[in-house]
């Protein structure tokens, strides 16, 4: 496949559904059908679960430049709106102080300061990236992750975390992400999960990775995870060492960890559960035992099967640059809309 190129189906299964969103970015996959067609729905990211509260992010000028970007939180029934978040003022010295960088051309959106991520499901907590200057380069290698409390503006932080394992919540409001900061997800990448009542709690080993987490309706919960390491081109594509990835299901009650079947010729990236517990959907990695430079027998696959993993079938390939993602990382599914 081609760089980037559009996603292919190769199956159908009724099992399926629909499924739209997340790492599908403008597709729409019918299972039955087996066919993709382009998605042209608006995503409503900003809005809170209930459609209760949206966000909206403010410029604050100083005559024709824009100083910071504000969070602010508007209520969808009155449009009564108060301020959620402002940047601290940096210091002048420092790369990135608050204003906008070319005095030359117009005002533009500059959002130097705030990237909202996610509501908790009972709305209380909001996760934020950081951007504490603009860089693409900064936004590969992971922003600051923090939680903003709705009702008081207080402000946790957790880390920094890469914008594809930023985190997912379980009911009411446990966080689920990857911390570590850095592009290579094949090392010092720590699967944890956040609550204001027990606070940060590690889930992998240092050495390993832990990836793509999602919540299982059981409460248990999903990723995937491989040996941490230095990169190595044979070794990642073949499926060795750092590419030798597979699905796990955690009960964090427990610590009881059961490994997803794998199957042969394929490395595991990532599950996402339907939310009747009978089937998964799973992003196979397609291996290839004598990468070449372009590692053309390599690609990214979404599967679905049995919970049990039983009865496992591909449904389309994913773009995913021949099977490299972005310094390995894929991910997660925790952004599909998945209706069956």
């Amino acid at each position: 496949m081609p760089l980037f190129a559009d996603p292919q189906a190769i199956g159908a299964d009724a099992r399926v559904g629909v499924i739209s969103g997340g790492i599908l970015d403008g597709w729409r996959y019918d299972g039955r059908a087996g066919t993709l067609t382009k998605d042209r729905s608006v995503p409503r990211s900003t809005l809170s679960p209930s459609g209760r509260w949206t966000l909206e992010a403010r410029n604050v000028m100083n005559g024709a430049i824009i100083e910071r970007t504000d969070l602010w939180l508007i209520d969808a029934a009155t449009g009564a709106a108060r301020l959620l978040y402002s940047p601290p003022e940096l210091p002048p010295q420092q790369a990135g102080k608050n204003v906008q960088p070319n005095s030359l051309i117009p005002p533009y959106v500059f959002q130097r300061t705030e990237n909202p991520i996610a509501w908790s499901p009972d709305e209380k907590y909001l996760t934020m990236a950081q951007v504490q200057m603009v860089s693409a380069s900064a936004d590969a290698d992971g922003r600051p992750l923090v939680v903003i409390e709705i009702a008081t503006g207080k402000i946790t932080e957790l880390g920094y975390a890469l914008y594809g394992y930023s985190g997912v919540w379980r009911a009411p409001h446990t966080l689920a992400y990857v911390d570590g900061a850095g592009r290579e997800t094949w090392r010092g990448k720590t699967l944890t999960v956040w609550s204001p009542e027990t606070g940060k709690r590690e889930l992998t080993d240092p050495l390993e990775v832990g990836l793509a987490s999602t919540w299982g309706p059981d409460g248990r919960l999903w990723f995937a995870a491989g040996p941490a390491g230095q990169y190595d081109v044979p070794t990642f594509f073949s499926g060795q060492g750092i590419g030798d990835r597979s699905v796990y299901a955690l009960d964090l009650a427990t610590g009881r960890r059961m490994q997803f079947p794998r199957v042969a010729g394929y490395a595991d990236e990532g599950a996402l559960v339907s939310d009747d517990g009978r089937f998964v959907l799973i992003d196979r990695r397609r291996l290839d035992p004598a990468p070449t430079g372009g590692m053309k027998n390599s690609w990214l696959e979404l599967w679905i099967a049995n919970v049990d993993g039983s009865d496992a079938k591909p449904l389309m390939k994913m773009s995913a640059v021949n099977g490299f993602g972005y310094y390995g990382g894929f991910g997660s599914l925790a952004k599909l809309e998945w209706q069956r």
